[in-house]
């Protein structure tokens, strides 16, 4: 996109039929994006997006859409050192209403994940 600002993103189609009769079928589209920009030389932050659907176990549901953003912030200490702080937030949405104690609903799922990653590249890759 630019000289410091890298973009990918990635579209697919998705069939899942389930043959059971009561079971739910899907149709549509996944979608991933990434943005990196290089903050330094050292220094990158990546931006990331997804939207597409999962496999479930849970009750009658077969699969979740997803939809979510997630931030991480790379910081190279030496040639073989890399620290990494991140964060991200998914919504997971059910499509079949399922009764949980006395309510019925269709499940809708908020799920917040924060981390940080010390990696050690043990030799040099090659290109």
């Amino acid at each position: 996109i630019t000289s410091r600002l890298r973009g990918l993103v990635k579209v697919g189609y998705q069939k899942r039929d389930y043959k059971e009769q009561d079971k739910k079928d899907f149709e549509g589209l996944s979608v991933f994006a990434n943005l990196t920009e290089k903050l330094t030389s050292r220094t990158k932050l990546e931006l990331s997006g997804d939207a597409g659907v999962s496999e479930s176990s849970y009750s009658t549901n077969n699969y979740y859409r997803l939809s979510g953003l997630g931030l991480k912030v790379i910081h190279k200490l030496s040639p073989k050192w890399e620290l990494s702080l991140g964060g991200s937030y998914y919504l997971d949405k059910y499509p079949e209403e399922t009764t949980e104690g006395t309510q019925r609903a269709k499940r809708e799922d908020g799920i917040w994940t924060g981390g940080f990653a010390l990696n050690y590249q043990m030799k040099n890759a090659r290109t």
